[in-house]
């Protein structure tokens, strides 16, 4: 096996696409028996796979920051990080965190159980590497649900000046259900106008090969013609240069796309809009994505259930309680 060899991602730069397609198979068997022996979350590691792994393909981690927001599609990250004996037992004292954890690793940038932190964490990396003169990339991996969370426009409000700062939309249309508001009709219309968004890539494309100060020039003269053929997304009204959509499985081409944004991150900060299928490769998880969101051991009680049955009993008597 492929995956038994990779110790840490400095062994998937000299994998060819064939073998690092394969560690993506391997990856998504391992995980499916992981969570089926220790519980864990199932349908969100299983749509990351693919992006996780060319993220480490083209970047430097721990050099490079990964910070993932809630965690819950960290794993294929954690088994690709030395850690596939810990996982044996996860989600237990003497096993690896169903978290990213610093204290589990130097590859774990941030610790969260919470949505919509990433960004605002990220921000705060990549501020102290200024401070400090350092150099090195900080990328905030979050789901398009996270986008519910008022922490991410703060942080989105304060990205402008920020370079070398990559943030990885992973959109499967749900959080642990499917994603509801008005963010989530926003990016169905991002979604619905590839052919606009495709003419501005390709203008930003041929910015990005000129040099730095006739590029900027060009920029302000065309910016009036771009928004003529498509009005400029809410990321780039924040300075934010948004790539996408694209898919997320497309192992090549992701790998060619984080290639080329870690140049264009360089001068501005970025969001690569990535559109993945919740439970890729696991039948029943793809079509069951809200209930096997996560899985649970067969002796163990979920909080959610306990919870579900307790309110409902109280609301039986009391008419006031609300459930948001």
């Amino acid at each position: 096996m492929i995956l038994d060899s990779v110790l840490s991602p400095k062994n998937l730069k000299s994998l060819s696409i064939v073998q690092l397609e394969q560690l993506c198979s391997e990856l998504r068997a391992e995980i499916i028996r992981l969570t089926e022996l220790n519980g864990g979350h199932l349908g969100s590691n299983l749509g990351s796979i693919e992006l996780i792994v060319a993220m480490h393909r083209v970047f430097n981690c721990p050099v490079d920051r990964f910070i993932f927001d809630v965690g819950h599609q960290a794993y294929t990250h954690k088994l690709i990080t030395g850690r596939q004996e810990l996982m044996e037992n996860l989600r237990s004292i003497s096993g690896a965190s169903g978290f990213c954890d610093p204290d589990e690793s130097e590859f774990d940038a941030f610790i969260s159980g919470h949505s919509s932190t990433s960004i605002s964490a990220a921000l705060g990396i990549a501020k102290a590497r200024d401070l400090n003169n350092e150099n090195f990339n900080v990328l905030s991996i979050v789901g398009d649900g996270s986008f519910g969370g008022g922490m991410i426009y703060e942080a989105l409000n304060n990205l402008n000046d920020i370079s070398r700062f990559i943030i990885v939309l992973n959109d499967n249309q749900m959080s642990i259900s499917a994603s509801v508001g008005s963010m989530r009709k926003y990016l169905s219309k991002l979604l619905a106008s590839r052919k606009a968004l495709s003419f501005r890539r390709y203008i930003n494309w041929l910015l990005s090969k000129l040099p730095e100060n006739f590029a900027k020039y060009l920029e302000k003269l065309l910016k009036n013609l771009l928004h003529f053929v498509k009005d400029g997304t809410i990321f780039e009204e924040f300075g934010i240069q948004y790539i996408g959509p694209i898919d997320g499985h497309n192992l090549p081409n992701l790998i060619s796309i984080f290639s080329n944004v870690r140049d264009i991150a360089n001068y501005k900060p970025v969001i690569i809009h990535v559109l993945t299928k919740k439970g890729k490769g696991h039948a029943i998880a793809e079509r069951e994505a809200t209930n096997l969101h996560g899985i649970e051991t067969k002796s163990s009680h979920k909080f959610s259930d306990i919870f579900n049955k307790t309110i409902c009993k109280l609301a039986e008597s009391d008419e006031k309680i609300v459930c948001i």
